[in-house]
């Protein structure tokens, strides 16, 4: 499922609103390109304020929101985590500066009071850089899960260049945010592991869309 675009051509059940946070330069806008397009875009700009994609997956319409990483628009993100149903935090398995930044990150949704609101899942892109290399890892998968397990969260490892484990983890997210609107106690009593949904692949039929902005409008959440 890692390369290949499967079009949805039934309309969305749910929506979901997704937040896409992580240090500049971690991916995040490569793995929404790979998600939208099923491409890698070598020159892609940094994102300033906020950029909107649309993908449909498995019946949710995953309303995408990709966030700037650069310290100094960090403080503009806070208003699009208002009502954030998921929040993806994304670091570069090469750059252990980035998975430290990972805390920031939870620190603002905990700031935002969204850690019991949303479903977490934290992403370690760049695993492409790996196969040639494989010292060239700064981030060992234990460490990254613990951080994902001790905050109740997922843990994918993906490659925005080659397309690996980008369609699972939205196939995956999907799944687990219609269990979440089934129980409403599901974030709260820590059902995010990686076997709530992980291995169900179902259909992984995505639908998508593309209406990126740069808003950058600031207030607090």
């Amino acid at each position: 499922m890692q390369s290949q675009k499967l079009v949805s051509n039934s309309d969305a059940l749910i929506q979901c609103k997704v937040v896409m946070l992580g240090a500049s330069s971690a991916g995040k806008t490569s793995i929404i390109h790979r998600l939208v397009n099923q491409t890698f875009e070598h020159s892609i700009r940094p994102t300033l304020g906020a950029g909107l994609s649309a993908a449909t997956v498995n019946g949710v319409k995953l309303n995408i929101w990709d966030t700037a990483g650069q310290e100094n628009y960090r403080s503009l993100a806070r208003v699009y985590y208002r009502d954030a149903q998921c929040a993806v935090i994304v670091f570069d398995v090469t750059n252990k500066n980035s998975f430290e930044d990972v805390n920031y990150w939870l620190g603002e949704l905990a700031a935002c009071s969204l850690q019991d609101a949303c479903l977490l899942f934290i992403v370690g892109n760049k695993t492409d850089l790996l196969e040639k290399d494989e010292k060239a890892r700064q981030v060992s998968q234990e460490s990254a899960k613990s951080l994902a397990a001790a905050n109740r969260g997922v843990y994918f490892e993906t490659s925005a260049k080659n397309g690996n484990g980008v369609n699972e983890l939205f196939d995956t997210l999907s799944k687990l945010f219609i269990q979440s609107k089934r129980d409403p106690h599901f974030i709260k009593n820590g059902k995010k592991s990686a076997n709530d949904g992980r291995n169900d692949r179902g259909d992984g039929r995505v639908k998508v869309t593309d209406d990126r902005d740069g808003d950058e409008e600031s207030e607090c959440c």
